[in-house]
């Protein structure tokens, strides 16, 4: 399979019908973005392109790793992710902004970038905090011990809290509920 720095699919003269296209995604395809968080992934994309008389469906796929941090331990892994997302594209004479689930396209239109959408779908399928548990993986064990040596003593109670004299002025206050 070709590595691929961008996702391009024909669409001009195709027959009605179903058409599939896979993609292999290397960190080049990730370079080619300015402002990328993910400097080194590598993705397997499969587009399904259902074409029909006024619109056409696809259905994107994509399945990979990319290289994170730990959040807990600061150790880098390979955090395996995948995503799935259905796309309708319509035809319209003039220029269409696009919605969330659907793209406009002209008639003349020879070909489809999905390079930008399948970039956002990738980012959009990351998690907010990456651990290697949710890898399978196991968390620098020398790491963990620094942070629980480093960890704050127990909390203070509520009945420390209790004999607290800041406290003691609150239970004072008459908030007229009899």
């Amino acid at each position: 399979m070709k590595v691929q720095s961008s996702i391009i699919i024909p669409i001009a003269n195709k027959a009605e019908g179903i058409h599939q296209f896979a993609f292999h995604l290397d960190p080049t395809f990730f370079d080619a973005f300015e402002e990328s968080k993910i400097k080194e992934g590598k993705w397997d994309v499969n587009v399904i392109l259902e074409k029909r008389v006024g619109h056409m469906s696809l259905l994107l796929e994509g399945k990979g790793s990319i290289l994170v941090s730990c959040d807990r331990c600061l150790e880098e892994f390979r955090m395996p992710l995948d995503f799935a997302n259905d796309l309708l594209v319509k035809y319209a004479e003039e220029d269409k902004q696009d919605e969330v689930d659907i793209l406009y396209v002209s008639k003349d239109q020879q070909e489809l970038d999905l390079s930008a959408l399948i970039y956002e779908f990738i980012h959009l399928c990351i998690p907010l905090v990456s651990m290697h548990e949710m890898a399978g993986l196991e968390c620098d064990p020398k790491m963990l011990e620094l942070l629980d040596q480093a960890a704050p003593e127990e909390e203070v109670s509520e009945e420390e809290n209790a004999k607290n004299p800041i406290w003691d002025v609150l239970k004072d206050i008459d908030l007229g509920n009899k």
